[in-house]
């Protein structure tokens, strides 16, 4: 009885909220890129809960497309407000206002508007049609999320957040709370209770079978030689999703703490638990790619506080490497503590000191030699080219040039899908997964989008620097986005959402600044 209720109380909890949010964003667009990053923050750990308490799959599943609930909605929204303003002069007017644009702008909406055709014909015609394995449904699952990308720019260029406490204030907010929620994950919960919260029937519902310890995903740990390190993974179920968002936060964060303002105080303690998210996520190809935004930030902020930022940035970026793995949990393979989280560790003091005990008790796992030896392994790993982590991102880079080499034109889209079918062409390569979809002149194109973003990142960054919002949207962009290149090129980074709702949202939104008047007319606001 207990457990129905509480399944029952969860699904109507998480129901008016997707509701809650469908209001606001047809409301108040602009607030559409926050509530999704805030809402794909506590998406998988939902999702997680509801098939724990036994929820019928058919409300999971209504459950689970609230995101595309919503971008439909925004999209519904865009196309009534044309008709009611007129669609055939109002595209008039917007295609006469659009030619008055720099070359710049122009180029990259033609470049996004092709790239979104270019999508919808390999996916219904693909020109070497013999080479593709995929399957419908595939080829659909991969259009969902490539075409994400020219949508989320459409809505940035109508409907910037351009509101700092509402817009980016939520986004940085939210990866906050992520780290607060992965700190009491990480340090109070045992390995083996991961079992109980469901993540394995989560990741079979969802198609996934990881060969990792008792079925848990390999990259919840991180092998050292002294046993499997944890890493954090917090709501979103995993490392990548904290290290690749924080990627786009921390710029955001940083123009804010390091501008004048009242928001200033937060700013900096949301900075620090992002960079300390980023720490514990122990995600190397992340933490080295910090490094770069610290030097290329402290440009954006020539004084006492922009150094400070960046200072923190590059201390996170070594305490991830060499400080937290000597006091991070550690389990042996079948997630027997080698060394208990230290909160579960203190509380089982505590309460054996409360029952009369004697000394302090350890939580009964078995005890690390020395610290070192965590260390010594971590690091061992990250310059050995044993590390199968490093093995994979490279040989997803190579693997990957060399197929878009073999198929110039293209295999079409759903090759890369490994579910429902099998996946014919390198699916790790966000990038190569472009040119082995649409061809070498559709990863060129993709190529000449996404470099003429940073470059449109950075010149917004640099020009609005007195404009706290925009230039920290210029930041995430630019600054952002050359960060997360390393990341694109060799990791399927579009399938995290929280990535490509913020980034491509951003990214339209700043070239509308660079563009200095609107490319739509006010039916956006209608």
């Amino acid at each position: 009885m207990l457990t129905t209720v509480w399944a029952a109380a969860l699904t109507l909890a998480l129901g008016g909220l997707a509701i809650t949010a469908l209001a606001t964003a047809w409301r108040r667009p602009e607030l559409g890129l926050p509530l999704l990053v805030a809402g794909i923050a506590i998406h998988n750990a939902a999702l997680m809960l509801l098939l724990t308490a036994h929820v019928p799959d058919v409300a999971v599943r209504c459950l689970q497309l609230w995101k595309e609930a919503l971008l439909g909605l925004l999209a519904l929204r865009l196309v009534l407000g044309l008709a009611r303003s007129g669609l055939r002069p109002t595209l008039s007017a917007a295609l006469r206002s659009w030619r008055s644009l720099s070359l710049a702008v122009r180029l990259l909406d033609s470049g996004m508007a092709l790239f979104a055709f270019m999508l919808v014909v390999y996916t219904v015609v693909p020109l070497a049609a013999r080479d593709s394995q995929a399957s419908l449904t595939q080829r659909l699952l991969e259009l969902r999320v490539l075409e994400l990308l020219p949508l989320l720019y459409l809505f940035g260029r109508v409907w910037p957040p351009v509101s700092l406490r509402f817009g980016l204030g939520l986004v940085i907010g939210v990866a906050a709370l992520v780290t607060v929620a992965g700190m009491l994950e990480l340090f109070f919960i045992p390995t083996k209770a991961w079992l109980d919260m469901g993540i394995l029937r989560f990741d079979s519902w969802l198609g996934f079978n990881y060969p990792g310890p008792r079925g848990l995903p390999e990259n919840f740990f991180q092998g050292t030689s002294a046993g499997l390190l944890r890493r954090m993974v917090s709501t979103y179920l995993s490392p990548l999703g904290i290290a690749y968002t924080g990627l786009l936060v921390i710029p955001a964060a940083f123009v804010v703490a390091a501008s004048p303002g009242q928001h200033k105080r937060y700013a900096w303690l949301a900075l620090a638990l992002v960079l300390l998210g980023m720490s514990f996520s122990l995600t190397r190809l992340a933490l080295l790619c910090i490094v770069v935004e610290a030097v290329i930030l402290v440009a954006l902020r020539l004084h006492r506080p922009g150094a400070v930022a960046a200072g923190a940035i590059v201390a996170a970026t070594v305490f991830g490497l060499l400080g937290y793995p000597s006091f991070g949990p550690v389990v042996s393979v079948d997630l027997a503590d080698v060394r208990p989280p230290i909160g579960q560790q203190l509380l089982s003091t505590v309460s054996h000191l409360g029952a009369g005990g004697g000394g302090g008790g350890g939580g009964g796992g078995q005890q690390v030699n020395t610290t070192t030896d965590v260390v010594t392994g971590l690091a061992a790993g990250l310059t050995s080219g044993d590390d199968t982590s490093i093995q994979a991102h490279v040989d997803s880079v190579v693997s990957g040039l060399r197929f878009v080499a073999e198929h110039p034109l293209g295999v079409g889209l759903g090759t890369a899908v490994p579910r429902f079918g099998s996946a014919s062409s390198p699916g790790e390569s966000a990038l190569f997964e472009v040119g082995a979809d649409i061809g070498l002149l559709g990863l060129l194109l993709f190529l000449a989008l996404y470099g003429g973003l940073v470059l449109a990142g950075f010149a917004i960054a640099w020009r609005r620097r007195e404009d706290v919002a925009t230039c920290a949207l210029g930041a995430v962009v630019g600054v952002g986005g050359l960060a997360l290149f390393p990341v694109v090129l060799s990791s399927q980074v579009w399938s995290d959402f929280s990535v490509t709702f913020l980034f491509w949202w951003a990214a339209g939104s700043v070239v509308t600044a660079l563009a200095r008047n609107r490319t739509l007319p006010s039916y956006a606001d209608a």
